[in-house]
């Protein structure tokens, strides 16, 4: 949700929801981006807020394992957007437009690797038998 003074956004944990905002005037800087879909992005730096997030309730020797919830520092967030003409995301583009923060570098968001590399070997080749004069189509 965006208003004149801020952006509000929530996220789910478990079975709660939890909710922070983010005023204009503590907005540092800020990128549009769009994913490999062509959706838009907004990411904003801001300063430290701690946001609830799932961690590793256990560490010992370089291992994790376990569910716990913990305050995890944030100095940026990357809001993602339906589509180019979604309400939100004009409204929070105008006000960083209207607002003098500085932008940064627009950025694209694609997954990792090559198409090629992500379908891992998921191919399917069909092939046909030759027809023989004795046997009819494909041997039947």
């Amino acid at each position: 949700m965006v208003t004149d003074q801020r952006l509000l956004f929530a996220w789910e944990l478990g079975s709660d929801w939890h909710v922070d905002a983010i005023p204009f005037e503590e907005i540092t800087g800020w990128s549009l981006g769009r994913q490999h879909d062509g959706r838009p992005m907004l990411r904003l730096e801001h300063p430290t807020h701690i946001r609830p997030e799932r961690v590793a309730a256990h560490h010992v020797l370089g291992f994790s394992w376990g569910n716990a919830e913990a305050g995890v520092p944030h100095d940026d967030i990357t809001l993602t957007f339906a589509g180019k003409r979604d309400r939100a995301f004009l409204a929070a583009l105008n006000r960083l437009q209207q607002i003098d923060v500085p932008r940064g570098k627009d950025f694209v968001l694609a997954p990792p690797g090559a198409r090629e590399e992500r379908m891992g070997g998921s191919h399917a080749y069909l092939t046909s038998r030759k027809e023989t004069p004795s046997t009819g189509p494909s041997g039947l």
